[in-house]
């Protein structure tokens, strides 16, 4: 999985969730700290999508919180979080989204497509505010129509 077959608005989202690991002192930056990254994203489309599929952004941001602090830290000096095995396996997840949609680029909706698929906590924090497969492949419809990514932007 290479950064340069990810979106900008992605990859910025990845970089705002390995700095939101170093914030908290946490040793690894995982699923949940992408999601966090992604609903703060100025102009990303998280937050419409997610909207759209009838989740209450207010609900979700209440039960992410208490997640992220449950991680494990680490204090003094030490090299910047690495990217979880979990997340690695919803990259990969998403990146079959990716070709599901005949899309060039991987972006954060393919990685919500591929958490709503998965078996991790962050799943069931997303079905627990109202996001399944089916709403968010619906408000995608909605939100981005039959447009495909061809491009990082």
């Amino acid at each position: 999985m290479t950064p340069e077959r990810f979106t900008e608005k992605f990859q910025h989202a990845l970089e705002s969730a390995q700095a939101g690991a170093v914030r908290r002192s946490h040793t690894e930056f995982d699923n949940e700290h992408v999601l966090e990254a992604l609903l703060t994203q100025p102009e990303g489309i998280t937050r419409p999508l997610l909207e759209n599929a009838g989740v209450s952004l207010d609900a979700l941001e209440q039960r992410l919180q208490p997640e992220l602090t449950r991680r494990a830290t680490s204090h003094g000096t030490h090299p910047a979080p690495g990217l979880a095995r979990d997340l690695a396996a919803t990259l990969n997840a998403a990146s079959a989204e990716k070709t599901k949609l005949k899309d060039e680029y991987l972006s954060a909706e393919h990685f919500l497509l591929a958490l709503t698929q998965s078996k991790l906590p962050v799943a069931r924090l997303l079905q627990q505010v109202g996001l399944s497969h089916e709403a968010l492949l619906a408000a995608l419809q909605k939100v981005r129509g039959s447009q495909r990514i061809t491009d990082q932007n």
